[in-house]
């Protein structure tokens, strides 16, 4: 199964395609998703061709429900039959509708009515989903394989010469290390690390000293790159000298900041955190204080998620309740593998009653790490919605410094469209899973 990287109404002028295999990748040219589902009636969209909409609220729900129901849609007066909606498309379902006017394209993400992909059968091989991220104005990575990875680290820093490094600008006059971006897909993605790391070694071996720097600047500047010393560690045996341009964001290297002292730094660091087996998360407790405890089972790991939860705090700003957990998801010791599989089976079985809990689990959603492991249980919420589906998006929890972060995505105004949109993003995620098709440069494999 595969889903729209990106969900499209189109007017006349685009493909619509008749064969439901056909998945949108998200490129040019535009691609009309033919299997949208409305996640508030159930119903499957249908559409109607030169057609617009009388208005952009839906009819009374008896009128759509005719609408929907007809059979021949076309007539119906709830539709304008102007010469100018020769090219338009009037998409509706059981309870709402919108057109794509005048040939045009909309993105469903920016529209009010409750619609998604509902996933393309047997998708052809030639609508292959890519991931996409956004670094810098000529900077965006779209890749589905390693070496398309590859080619997207060696394009990312096009204003090298400019720079005399390999920088991209960022917000007028700021700078930022080129492979960045590489930090952020190592956030949201674990099992893309292994394509990650190869393309890394291949890109630093063909791209000479200008990557090698871009290499050393993404392993001292961010610290989620710890994830990637197995691939990493074996370059710094070939390339030990090669320093970062500025001071190192994360203290690594320090104070050379050289390659092999920022790849020893990580290892110092990683040792201190994996022989830890105790929790002192700082700024999460209740107005700010620390949230100290053990750490070595489920019940431990509950214990500090439940008390987070309550506390509701935001440390720096930018954080929720829950964001120490990536942290430690992001760490590769055999003391923390225990962590993942048992956050997953905490979140499955959080007390939908428990709004503390369920916020912290919507607002840590936000983060977007291994979304595609919480699919099942965002299908089955969808599916059979929770008492807090209708909350409204504002509702902050008693203690909480903030509302749910999740409240800040598009066309969010209540908690159930908040799991949508999270649900949306995992089938993203689900339909861009990693491909190797690049040998293991240096070291051994490691996963």
């Amino acid at each position: 199964m595969k889903y729209c990287i990106k969900t499209l109404l189109v007017g006349i002028d685009h493909e619509l395609p008749d064969d439901p295999s056909i998945s949108y990748d998200g490129k040019e040219p535009f691609v009309g998703c033919n299997h949208l589902v409305c996640d508030s009636c159930g119903a499957v969209v249908h559409y109607a061709d030169g057609r617009s909409t009388t208005s952009n609220n839906p009819r009374p729900a008896a009128e759509m429900q005719a609408l929907y129901d007809s059979s021949d849609p076309c007539s119906s007066p709830l539709f304008t039959k102007m010469v100018s909606d020769q090219r338009s498309r009037a998409y509706f379902c059981r309870c709402n509708w919108h057109a794509a006017d005048l040939g045009g394209v909309v993105f469903v993400a920016r529209i009010d009515a409750p619609w998604s992909c509902g996933g393309h059968e047997g998708a052809a091989m030639e609508s292959v989903a890519r991931i996409r991220l956004n670094w810098a104005a000529n900077v965006s990575p779209a890749f589905a394989t390693a070496s398309e990875l590859r080619d997207s680290l060696l394009s990312s820093y096009p204003d090298a010469a400019r720079y005399g490094a390999p920088l991209v600008g960022r917000n007028l006059e700021d700078t930022a290390p080129a492979w960045g971006w590489v930090s952020e897909l190592l956030r949201s993605r674990t099992d893309w690390w292994p394509p990650i790391g190869i393309a890394l070694q291949h890109a630093t071996t063909d791209g000479g000293d200008l990557a090698r720097t871009a290499l050393v600047e993404l392993l001292a500047h961010f610290t989620d790159s710890i994830a990637l010393l197995p691939w990493t560690a074996p370059m710094a045996v070939l390339w030990p000298d090669r320093r970062t341009i500025h001071t190192a964001a994360t203290g690594w290297g320090g104070p050379d900041y050289r390659l092999d002292a920022v790849i020893r730094s990580q290892r110092e660091y990683t040792d201190v955190v994996c022989g830890n087996r105790r929790a002192f998360l700082h700024g999460y407790g209740v107005d700010g204080a620390p949230i100290i405890g053990p750490l070595t089972n489920e019940a431990e790991l509950r214990a500090l998620l439940v008390s987070s939860a309550r506390a509701g705090q935001s440390p720096d700003g930018d954080k929720g309740p829950w964001s120490w957990l990536t942290t430690k998801l992001l760490l590769r010791g055999e003391t923390w593998l225990w962590v993942r599989p048992a956050f997953l089976h905490i979140a499955s079985t959080i007390d939908q009653t428990d709004q503390a809990m369920v916020c912290a689990l919507l607002d840590w959603f936000t983060e977007e790490h291994d979304l595609w492991q919480f699919l099942p249980l965002l299908e089955s919420w969808n599916a059979d919605r929770p008492s807090w589906w209708n909350t409204p998006a504002d509702t902050k929890p008693t203690a909480w410094k903030r509302t749910v972060r999740a409240g800040f995505w598009p066309n969010v105004k209540t908690f159930g469209d908040a799991a949508s949109e999270a649900r949306k993003r995992a089938r993203c995620q689900v339909a861009t899973p990693p491909v190797i098709d690049l040998p293991l440069l240096y070291g051994t494999a490691a996963r």
